[in-house]
């Protein structure tokens, strides 16, 4: 247990002013170096879950977070399977799609495209694509005048909102084999999710005009989105066999590759910026050596006082722990600041010194994302609180091994 006098003592050797200004140099920097690792590692790790949030939040909201299919077979008891999944607890809604490739063209423009079915009122039921088309062009979308291209697709191919465009998709014959069916549509609206996977190459188009243009009998999947999409994987497990398809995933298994880069990604950046923490609580190392090299008489006169190894030992272990107990919680408050205050700071340098560090015309995000984890700042601090206690454990002990007699000699 450490005692009052043992804190005071310490306490005193951190504010009073060194003999040897390079010891207090050290200190400073040792001081500094953690603030700046603890706060750029706080904020790193905000933004790149905050991009994954966003991430996470518009592949979600176009595929749901768990997808039932029979594979490359058509699903011919679709609306039966929705009405079972809409009544399960852990379903939000459930939607059943055909989901079909094709070929947009007009007269200058030849493009592959991916074509979603959705059934009329579904639409509605997908909050982002909610947000992302006008509620004009849903109510034309569920009457069934026209399709609603990606903002992107349209975009670049000079495709105007009123224009009418050929969609050709293949089918298969019985009897003369693969052939194609061709139908103009009126380009009603475009939509913007934020993600040119889909706003690049995506058109929506009323489930039964599809139905008809890939003379598909069923829908193609059955799109849920349940209230926790972190559950979803254990949804799969509970309920795959409780429903009649060939198929169910979780959004994790269909993703994987995806989502495992910016894991790695996040674990990369951790590991580089938590190595500039391991520089810093170095310093705090050399600069406890130096301290006690600089205390012998301090340490002798104590010594002859009565005061036990064990006592020296907490002292200097207390002076050296408070770098990095001080170190660490101005990090997290000064990374917190930042991530709270990033949108001000992107346009003061963008501003002031001209430095554009987030286009949000190519991340096609307003301002960016900042999603502070509770677990992962806990996980810093304690993290670099125990590299600064090891740090400061060896001089404190080197300093309780010094007897009074060599530390009088040395003066």
């Amino acid at each position: 247990m450490i005692r009052r006098h043992e804190w005071l003592t310490a306490w005193r050797y951190v504010r009073s002013p060194r003999k040897d200004a390079f010891v207090s140099l050290v200190s400073a920097f040792a001081l500094l170096g953690i603030t700046l690792g603890v706060a750029a590692l706080v904020l790193v790790m905000a933004v790149m879950g905050g991009f994954r949030q966003e991430l996470l939040q518009k592949v979600l909201g176009i595929t749901g977070h768990v997808t039932l299919s029979n594979l490359s077979q058509p699903i011919e008891n679709g609306d039966i399977l929705v009405a079972q999944l809409n009544t399960h607890p852990q379903v939000v809604s459930a939607t059943a799609v055909i989901n079909a490739q094709g070929v947009l063209m007009d007269d200058t423009t030849v493009k592959g495209i991916a074509i979603k079915g959705i059934a009329n009122g579904d639409l509605v039921n997908r909050p982002i694509l909610k947000k992302a088309i006008s509620p004009d062009t849903i109510s034309r979308f569920e009457q069934g005048e026209g399709v609603i291209l990606g903002e992107t697709l349209a975009r670049n191919y000079g495709i105007r909102t009123g224009q009418v465009v050929d969609i050709m998709v293949p089918v298969s014959d019985d009897f003369l084999g693969l052939g194609q069916n061709v139908i103009p549509y009126t380009v009603i609206g475009t939509f913007n999710v934020g993600m040119y996977m889909y706003d690049s190459a995506t058109v929506l188009m009323p489930k039964v005009e599809l139905r008809d243009l890939s003379a598909q009998v069923g829908d193609t999947a059955i799109e849920v989105t349940l209230v926790n999409a972190d559950k979803a994987m254990d949804f799969v497990i509970a309920n795959r066999s409780d429903y009649n398809v060939l198929s169910m995933q979780a959004w994790a298994s269909i993703n994987n590759a995806f989502f495992q880069a910016l894991e790695v990604e996040r674990n990369t950046m951790f590991i580089i910026l938590a190595v500039m923490i391991l520089v810093a609580t170095f310093n705090v190392l050399t600069g406890q050596i130096m301290l006690v090299k600089e205390r012998k008489k301090s340490i002798a006169i104590l010594r002859t006082m009565g005061a036990t190894r064990g006592s020296i030992i907490r002292i200097f272990f207390i002076v050296g722990s408070s770098i990095g107990v001080l170190g660490t919680l101005c990090g997290i408050g000064l990374g917190v600041w930042i991530g709270t205050n990033l949108e001000p700071v992107r346009i003061f340098f963008k501003t002031v010194i001209g430095i554009e560090i987030f286009n949000p015309e190519v991340y096609q995000l307003k301002t960016i994302p900042v999603l502070f984890d509770i677990n992962s700042i806990v996980n810093i601090a304690v993290f670099t609180i125990v590299l600064s206690l090891i740090s400061a454990l060896y001089p404190a002990i080197r300093a309780g091994r010094m007897s009074a007699i060599e530390g009088l000699t040395h003066e």
